[in-house]
């Protein structure tokens, strides 16, 4: 089981349970067990391990988070989160390990994952997104800064992507997704391009469980977010990741979901890019007709 994954994860949730026992209450799932730990945690600690968890679930690394990342969404002072990271209520989930990937601070993990995702299903959706736009907000100062001094920044637009992707905020969450996948062609991960390209692709809107009903094989309708959106802007977006698709199904071989081929793909390309010149000139044409 997840408990039994390291010895020190399988330790503490045993002491949890053991000291739940010991006041009488049962638990009937982990999540439980849990959620009554939780309520023994003051309000710093509480927010604290919460804002971890939402850091944790979307790390590529497993369930990791830099203290840093807290710091700079926490909207207290920053000795309050380290403050908690070492009570005794936090340390019951979380052990520091050594140094972090994209800022070189203090790396943490939680001691089962199975817990992390169990606090994180506590909040509520909105709370959830509205978090993960704050972290992804954190990384873009994180690559800004990196930008002026020279540093690699690759691993932290794969950051801001995977955050803006569980945020509620599309157009950035399109953007960034598409920059992380081209990011991960050039470095050889063409799996994951397609998970981001399609992630994005979904960002959309295009993708219609109506198409499919209706006889789209492909189970894309023929249209853009532009035509339903009136968004040139993201017309061009929807047509740049149906072609990026199209590239890493055909050529660099990754199998594409069932039902979809490349030429598919690109023909809706060419469909969208055909209505986001007509709307062009649409445009055009009421701007001329307007002029005195």
């Amino acid at each position: 089981t997840a408990a039994a994954a390291t010895p020190h994860a399988a330790t503490s949730l045993e002491a949890v349970l053991v000291r739940t026992l010991e006041q009488g209450y049962i638990p009937s799932s982990l999540a439980e067990l849990v959620l009554a730990q939780l309520d023994r945690l003051t309000m710093q600690e509480s927010q604290i391990i919460k804002m971890a968890a939402a850091v944790a679930v979307a790390s590529p690394a497993g369930a990791r988070f830099e203290r840093s990342v807290l710091r700079g969404i926490y909207p207290g002072r920053a000795n309050e989160v380290d403050r908690c990271l070492n009570s005794k209520g936090v340390r019951r989930y979380v052990t520091q390990l050594t140094g972090g990937a994209a800022t070189n601070d203090l790396l943490f993990t939680f001691n089962n994952p199975s817990v992390a995702e169990v606090i994180y299903g506590v909040m509520l959706s909105a709370q959830r997104q509205r978090l993960h736009a704050q972290i992804a907000e954190w990384y873009v100062r994180v690559f800004r800064l990196r930008v002026d001094e020279g540093l690699p920044t690759d691993d932290v637009i794969r950051l801001v992507a995977h955050h803006y992707a569980r945020s509620a905020e599309d157009a950035k969450a399109r953007r960034y997704l598409l920059a992380a996948g081209r990011i991960a062609i050039a470095r050889g991960r063409y799996s994951e391009a397609a998970q981001a390209f399609h992630a994005a692709l979904e960002r959309c809107r295009v993708l219609e469980p109506a198409a499919v009903q209706g006889g789209d094989k492909h189970g894309l309708e023929a249209r853009s977010e532009g035509r339903a959106d009136g968004c040139a802007e993201g017309a061009r977006m929807y047509c740049d990741l149906l072609c990026e698709l199209a590239e890493v199904y055909s050529r660099y071989e990754v199998p594409p979901p069932p039902g979809v081929a490349p030429a598919a793909l690109l023909q809706t390309a060419l469909e969208a890019a055909r209505v986001q010149k007509e709307m062009a000139s649409a445009i055009w044409s009421i701007v001329v007709a307007s002029k005195p």
